[in-house]
């Protein structure tokens, strides 16, 4: 029995009065994280790895927090912005990583229209070959294209002519007057900017994203592909060169 001044208490039984739960799902001190699981969190979220692969490993530890993992991730991108917008946060991280920037706003509206952000060493890799650029100009053709059906919808019997005797079937064959006017290297196709769009697919795992997590994945895919062309230029001066001229066989 505890007596306080206005109020007394009285424990009849001091025993529990329920079965001992078999689960930790759901107690908030049993699924409390702790200091190096949020560091373990922070880590991951780094290492751009999606919340639902990141519960999946804290499952796998038999882990009741499920909902306690997209707090944490919230949490961290919260801190992250530091109060920032979208579009204010993808300058902030584009100045601080060297970025070259430009943007244009709408006159109308003040709202913003066009943004490009370029890394510094893609700057330094085009300076040292200006001759070497892979690009897609699929949009360009499409858009092209639609000009030209809007332009001539009233004459259909000409669009049905036009692209099913000749763009159709045939435009391979006549698209070399384009290709033979610049200077490719035999390149004529765009399978190279197709495998490149592949990888960032990949890295970014969904089409679902804001714009400042789809600059971290490029950023960190844009290093990857740095590191990957600078091995095989710091092996290559430390390779062993052999000059079979100089050397007798015999």
């Amino acid at each position: 029995m505890a007596m306080y001044e206005n109020w007394q208490l009285f424990v009849h039984d001091g025993r529990h009065n329920h079965a001992i739960g078999v689960y930790t799902h759901g107690h908030a001190r049993a699924t409390k994280l702790t200091e190096e699981q949020l560091i373990q969190i922070e880590q991951f979220r780094k290492s751009h790895v999606p919340p639902r692969n990141i519960l999946r490993f804290f499952q796998e530890q038999n882990a009741g927090f499920a909902q306690k993992i997209y707090n944490v991730v919230a949490k961290i991108k919260k801190n992250r912005m530091q109060e920032r917008n979208t579009v204010e946060q993808v300058l902030c991280l584009s100045t601080t990583r060297d970025y070259t920037v430009f943007y244009r706003n709408r006159e109308d509206c003040n709202m913003l229209s066009d943004i490009v952000v370029a890394h510094p060493t893609s700057i330094e890799m085009l300076r040292t070959w200006p001759y070497v650029l892979i690009m897609d100009t699929t949009y360009k053709i499409n858009k092209k294209l639609d000009a030209l059906k809007t332009k001539w919808k009233s004459r259909p019997d000409f669009l049905h002519y036009l692209f099913n005797n000749w763009l159709n079937p045939v435009a391979h064959k006549f698209v070399r007057c384009w290709t033979k006017s610049h200077i490719h290297f035999g390149v004529e196709t765009t399978n190279r900017a197709e495998s490149e769009h592949s990888v960032l697919k990949l890295w970014l795992s969904t089409c679902h994203g804001d714009l400042d997590t789809v600059f971290l994945n490029i950023d960190s895919l844009i290093e990857d592909q740095i590191a990957d062309i600078k091995v095989p230029l710091e092996f290559s001066k430390i390779k062993e060169k052999h000059n079979a001229k100089s050397n007798h066989i015999f």
